[in-house]
């Protein structure tokens, strides 16, 4: 697995993308996937944009419509436009009033799977950087 080191993506209202996006940096998204996500860093999902796919981030900003699992690592914001139906695991969550989500919650300290999952991504990264600064 390859992230791309860039600093900032940006996908368009009326963009359709199918299959996976793995990004290290920020991502604004306001087009529609099919597809997951892996996000080393953060991620906002905008108001007009729809997601079916599971995502996992850093951390997470939600204002449109996603159907999958979300992990994050850091902190999870629900907008108050967000329509989640899926299950949603996160240090910290912050739902806004208006928000609706379908699925479980889980809070708190993180599993030790997923811990092992962001040290191995991060391992995975750093030694990608050494690589290419060769």
């Amino acid at each position: 697995m390859v992230f791309q080191k860039k600093s900032l993506m940006s996908i368009p209202n009326g963009a359709q993308l199918s299959g996976e996006i793995r990004y290290q940096g920020e991502v604004n998204f306001s087009g529609e996937m099919h597809g997951d996500g892996e996000i080393q860093g953060h991620m906002l999902i905008a108001h007009d944009a729809k997601w079916q796919g599971n995502i996992r981030a850093s951390k997470l900003t939600v204002d449109g419509c996603i159907t999958g699992n979300i992990t994050v690592f850091e902190h999870l914001v629900i907008g108050e436009y967000a329509v989640i139906k899926g299950n949603i695991t996160a240090p910290t969550i912050c739902i806004q009033r208006g928000a609706s989500v379908n699925g479980k919650l889980t809070m708190g300290q993180q599993p030790v799977a997923l811990l092992e999952a962001k040290k191995s991504l991060e391992l995975e990264t750093s030694l990608n950087q050494s690589v290419n600064a060769s």
